[in-house]
């Protein structure tokens, strides 16, 4: 298996901790480059960021300099994994597809393109051929491939073997969303905010949900979607239940 030079977008932040953390000791993946803000570019990894995850941070990454998000700074990698926040990522993913340097995203910016396939390999791994038809470049060279959201990925991956086995009929969910560890008044005061953003977090993507599960659904085999938000004690994670 060949292996591929990789770059991390957003490395600093949460999402792109986690893909160093899981993407250190992987056999078919170097990372080579580490993109953040303005604020991070020109150091050291180890003094740009504030590691959070329950693992010590991997020595082959603390000492590379990390650059601004710019497809200039990372023209000898494969391809990119984006961890960018979605107010910043719409852009600076698209100047990496036209720049020819592929991305494979966990920011939404992308999702609800209908040449970007929302990719669960588990599920789904033909979508891959929707890159074909994107038009980043005029080579294909560049491209963009997201995931479901948080909900999407562990409904899904549930969901599939019970069609596959019986048929879906109705489908009831109840998902859970880890409370950020902030100060008990800043958490009161952002709740309102949070459970505005969270109603709407799973509507979104009703229209390709079907598309993702590789599923035909018959004109009586409708998701309907009551979206009630609830938040749990941990910093991270979501936990959900259906029926």
């Amino acid at each position: 298996m060949k292996n591929f030079t990789i770059g991390i977008l957003g490395a600093t932040g949460a999402v792109g901790q986690k893909f160093i953390r899981l993407l250190q000791d992987h056999p078919w993946f170097t990372i080579a480059k580490l993109g953040a803000s303005e604020r991070s570019a020109g150091k050291p990894y180890k003094a740009a960021v504030h590691w959070i995850e329950s693992t010590e941070l991997p020595q082959d990454v603390a000492d590379i300099q990390v650059t601004t998000c710019g497809p200039e700074h990372f023209n000898d990698v494969d391809f990119v994994f984006s961890g960018l926040d979605s107010s910043v990522a719409g852009t600076i993913e698209r100047n990496f597809a036209e720049a020819g340097i592929p991305v494979i995203s966990n920011a939404k910016n992308f999702r609800m393109e209908e040449a970007v396939p929302l990719l669960i390999p588990e599920i789904n791994p033909e979508h891959i051929a929707l890159i074909e038809s994107q038009t980043f470049t005029e080579d294909s060279s560049g491209w963009i491939v997201t995931n479901p959201n948080c909900v999407c990925v562990p409904l899904a991956m549930s969901l599939r073997p019970f069609y596959d086995a019986f048929g879906i009929e109705s489908v009831i969910v109840t998902s859970m969303q880890a409370t950020p560890a902030l100060p008990a008044l800043i958490f009161l005061a952002t709740w309102c905010r949070t459970l505005v953003v969270k109603r709407i977090k799973f509507t979104p993507n009703r229209s390709k949900f079907w598309e993702l599960l590789n599923i035909q659904p018959s004109p009586q085999l409708i998701l309907r979607c009551r979206p009630q938000p609830c938040a749990f004690p941990p910093l991270r994670g979501i936990c959900f239940r259906f029926r």
